[in-house]
């Protein structure tokens, strides 16, 4: 999985953002790492990625995906932005890899 997320202000108040990127897999744990919480100035443009951390939330499957065998990967990605009330993005997408993925 690689995300990113952006969030311009054009409020003319400081707004405060916060999120989550997920990286899920059946039978495996979440890969997953929150948003830092930034305060969000007026006319200014924000922007993160899962690259930021160091990596793509890539679950490695020990070589080809064998025959039968299929992985469930559901992606999450959420961003949160608050002045008074608080407003809340979501993406979010699942897929089923199997030995056809293989390349």
């Amino acid at each position: 999985m690689d995300g990113f997320v952006w969030a311009y202000n054009g409020t003319g108040k400081i707004a405060l953002g916060f999120g989550r990127f997920r990286h899920t897999a059946e039978g495996k744990e979440a890969l997953e790492n929150d948003l830092p919480f930034e305060n969000f100035k007026d006319g200014k443009l924000y922007g993160y990625g899962t690259s930021h951390w160091g990596t793509y939330f890539n679950f490695h499957t020990g070589g080809d995906i064998k025959r039968g065998v299929e992985w469930v990967c559901e992606a999450y990605l959420r961003l949160k932005v608050s002045q008074r009330v608080t407003d809340d993005w979501f993406a979010g997408d699942t897929n089923t890899f199997d030995h056809e993925d293989n390349r």
